[in-house]
């Protein structure tokens, strides 16, 4: 018995490591590397709301939403050290509004990394938990509920999110969005599983539809696919859009300037960039100009089948696509 047990132990420990692709390292080291600040933009579109960074600001409109709350804030993120919003959130736990938080308990690199956080709301007895590696190698979702307004992010509550990477949040009040990640919050707070039929159709959820969901979009795309995103690995997508080339569709993809990134599009004849500055963690794909899709994950086989990941699908917001373009166009100088 005490043999089978260690073997298990070791099984899983090879598979952790495994499904720890070097986006993850990059990941890690990258949150503590600040780079200048890049003029960005916050615009209102259908109720919804766009934020891009970097941007110090965001961290002072978020706090302001944070000491406004009455009722509820839920807090899913893999990884926290910025202590102004911490010490917001110990102020709305004083004022007896209900604080939530799940925290990834083996960040990458660093598994200690949200243990100051966790354990300055336990001092205070805070509903803190760490999240659930058994059913995920890592709970890489990024999403906030304040009140009855949502948030999705590219980014973690981090110094280099709000000063120094280029990433985005996503801030909605509908009904349908609200409900779901209040759903999927109270699921993984229990450990809990969510199935697939409880998914909005505008919703990415891993490992539930991630894959389906992904290339399904690239799928049906006719015209161009623009992936704006930290990483690319995955050998289905990369395939596909592959297959999308020869169909004459308009594939660019931009990146962050990563060894893994580089084994990528050393394979293949993708109108591929990477670059080094502002520092890419964003996770956006834009799809034949319409279409925009923005979520906490990479394109990597850990990400899609693995993680907790969390994303949403916007459509009829032509001017967040029109502004994200802009920045892309900016970044990202293509052929």
């Amino acid at each position: 018995m005490k043999y089978t047990i260690y073997w298990y132990i070791l099984v899983f420990s090879v598979f952790l490591f495994a499904s720890c692709t070097n986006e993850y390292q990059e990941h890690f080291f990258r949150e503590y590397d600040i780079g200048a600040t890049i003029q960005s933009w916050s615009l209102v579109s259908s109720g919804s709301e766009l934020s891009v960074l970097p941007d110090e600001w965001v961290r002072t409109r978020i706090i302001g939403h944070i000491d406004s709350a009455s009722e509820r804030i839920w807090i899913e993120i893999y990884l926290w050290t910025d202590t102004d919003i911490l010490d917001a959130v110990l102020r709305a736990h004083a004022r007896w509004v209900d604080v939530r938080v799940l925290l990834e308990p083996n960040v990458y690199g660093l598994p200690d990394a949200n243990k100051k956080i966790y354990r300055s709301m336990t001092d205070v007895w805070i509903k803190v938990k760490y999240t659930d590696n058994y059913r995920y190698v890592f709970t890489h979702a990024k999403f906030m509920i304040i009140d009855d307004r949502y948030y999705i992010s590219t980014g973690n509550f981090t110094r280099s999110f709000f000063e120094g990477n280029r990433e985005f949040i996503y801030f909605g009040n509908d009904i349908i969005t609200l409900d779901f990640l209040r759903e999927v919050f109270l699921s993984d707070f229990a450990y809990l599983n969510l199935p697939q039929t409880r998914v909005p159709e505008h919703m990415v959820l891993s490992p539930v539809n991630s894959r389906e969901k992904i290339e399904s979009l690239i799928r049906a795309t006719s015209g161009s696919v623009v992936i704006y995103n930290q990483t690319l690995t995955d050998l289905s997508i990369l395939s596909l859009l592959h297959e999308k080339i020869s169909e004459w569709a308009d594939i660019r993809v931009c990146t962050a300037d990563n060894e893994s990134n580089r084994q990528s599009l050393s394979g293949g004849h993708l109108n591929w960039k990477t670059i080094k500055k502002p520092y890419l963690h964003a996770k956006i794909m834009i799809l034949d100009g319409k279409t925009l899709f923005l979520w906490s994950q990479n394109f990597t086989q850990n990400a899609l089948e693995n993680n907790r990941e969390v994303g949403i699908i916007i459509r009829d917001s032509p001017d967040i696509i029109a502004k994200i373009q802009k920045i892309i166009e900016k970044d990202c100088i293509f052929d």
